[in-house]
């Protein structure tokens, strides 16, 4: 775990597994990879709400399967995003099969998941209010008549739906749409979440933040020029949507009408209207939110790229099924046979990039920083002398939640994550430099530990730990390097003793 939060629910998830089975590896990502091939599951079924062909919901687990950057921060749990993607399925799951059925028991469920994503993660408001505004444009009518058709229970339940809302969504959430963070321009931040977006969904900037110096991994050469990043399925996507648009204006009212009868409630069209606004109400959300800025947040909107396309699919298999006329009806066979085709390719190309990229993982012999297996040598250093001093202290990110997790019950209350005071250079300053001495090391003795100047994490945390040590920490003494598996230094460890 890199992260120091790891989510609200999650943390209670895995509390009685550490208890009973420590904390490892399988431990921290076994429960992870589970809940994403549930999350899986889910996401076909959402599908098959729409469609009565099973190939849609095949397809879609196909692209949720093969996708390198759903597999990577699944496993990693990087966020976290795992329960927030699970929960959001679900959820969105309920609410079609409350259109379809009607009943009252779906509302309860999405309530429950709604209220357990966001109690995990706070930024679950967006996932929240994006599908209370698709349902509001795309369901007007059926929800109206649910409320009509059962008003008392109905009128409770949105009271319940109004007070998590005004919980979660204004008494928590609201404040970080208008906190202290630094202003930025609204045409920088949309820039910015553009960029982000490619870059994560695309996988491209995945593997850096992973291995050093990472090979390539056969992405086309277009993904990895500045000038043209975008992601290859978008342009199958877009050729898949020009072929419904084709297909709708070369249909009459009349085949919309009855493709759109026979599958229910929950129509292709309906879907793709509800994912497109969930979609565009979830991205600007991002863009208002000034603290997101990372690829867990863009995970916020996966796998609704992948489901636009599927539908799409649906679509024209919809349109070739009812159509009577034997031209028009061929014509939809073909246009749905080459949809199959590029989704199929989509796929292909996508698991060609898992299995490549998870080979350049398992062959790797350095990892960055925040990923190197080097933090159990320095746990195995720092274990058998906790017991002598009266502190630890990690000055630099991505250090001390994993030395906490991996450190027995009882040393755990002598550690210390304080990168924070090293992040500024005013540490340097004699005022600041002697108020931190006083309230960490004065008249103690202990362990500061860092990554070397070449490995840092934040900028400068190295140089500005040294700086403080030369000025107000003479007894400080460097008694360890640790290395990687490639022999490359990572951690330094210095002993004091005020």
């Amino acid at each position: 775990m890199i992260m120091p939060y790891i989510g609200a629910l999650k943390a209670f998830l895995y509390t009685p597994l550490f208890l009973v089975f420590g904390v490892n590896a399988e431990t921290i990502r076994l429960p992870a990879i589970l809940i994403s091939a549930g999350s899986i599951l889910v996401g076909a079924a959402v599908v098959n709400t729409f469609s009565k062909s099973r190939w849609p919901a095949i397809l879609m687990a196909l692209l949720m399967s093969t996708d390198f950057t759903y597999i990577i921060l699944s496993k990693a749990d990087y966020g976290p995003i795992v329960l927030m993607i699970f929960f959001k399925l679900l959820a969105l799951l309920m609410l079609f099969k409350l259109i379809i059925t009607r009943k009252l028991r779906y509302v309860i469920l999405i309530l429950v998941f709604f209220t357990l994503g966001l109690y995990d993660k706070l930024n679950f408001i967006w996932i929240v209010l994006a599908y209370t505004l698709a349902s509001i444009v795309i369901f007007p009518s059926i929800l109206l008549n649910i409320w009509r058709t059962e008003k008392l229970k109905t009128t409770a339940l949105i009271a319940v739906f109004i007070a998590i809302i005004l919980f979660f969504g204004v008494h928590l959430s609201l404040p970080l749409y208008s906190s202290s963070a630094a202003k930025i321009a609204i045409r920088d931040q949309i820039n910015h979440a553009i960029d982000i977006y490619i870059n994560t969904l695309s996988g491209v900037s995945l593997l850096p933040m992973l291995i050093a110096k990472s090979p390539d991994i056969s992405y086309p050469q277009m993904l990895m020029t500045s000038g043209w990043k975008w992601p290859l399925y978008a342009i199958p996507a877009l050729f898949a949507c020009a072929l419904a648009l084709t297909a709708i204006h070369i249909s009459s009212y009349k085949t919309h009408s009855v493709a759109d009868s026979t599958s229910g409630p929950v129509t292709p069209l309906r879907a793709f209207g509800f994912i497109a606004i969930v979609f565009l109400a979830i991205s600007l959300q991002i863009i208002l939110t000034r603290e997101a800025g990372g690829p867990h947040h863009i995970m916020a909107l996966w796998p609704f790229h992948h489901m636009l396309v599927v539908i799409l699919f649906a679509w024209l298999a919809e349109f070739a099924k009812v159509n009577t006329n034997g031209v028009k009806k061929n014509f939809f066979r073909v246009l749905t046979g080459l949809a199959f085709a590029v989704i199929s390719l989509i796929g292909a190309w996508q698991g060609n990039i898992s299995v490549n990229a998870l080979h350049a993982i398992d062959t790797a012999t350095r990892f960055t920083p925040i990923w190197t297996s080097a933090i159990y040598s320095l746990v195995e250093y720092v274990e058998p002398r906790a017991s002598t001093v009266e502190a630890i202290y990690t000055a630099d990110w991505g250090m001390g939640t994993q030395i906490f997790s991996l450190a027995p019950e009882s040393r755990s209350k002598i550690f210390d994550d304080v990168w924070p005071i090293f992040l500024s250079k005013n540490i340097i300053e004699n005022e600041t430099g002697q108020n931190t001495y006083q309230k960490f090391f004065k008249e103690k003795k202990g362990l500061l530990l860092l990554h070397t100047q070449e490995s840092e994490i934040l900028p400068k945390s190295h140089a500005n730990t040294l700086a403080f040590i030369q000025a107000n920490l003479p007894s400080a003494v460097l008694v360890k390097t640790i290395t990687d598996g490639s022999g490359s230094p990572v951690f330094e460890v210095y002993y004091w003793d005020e």
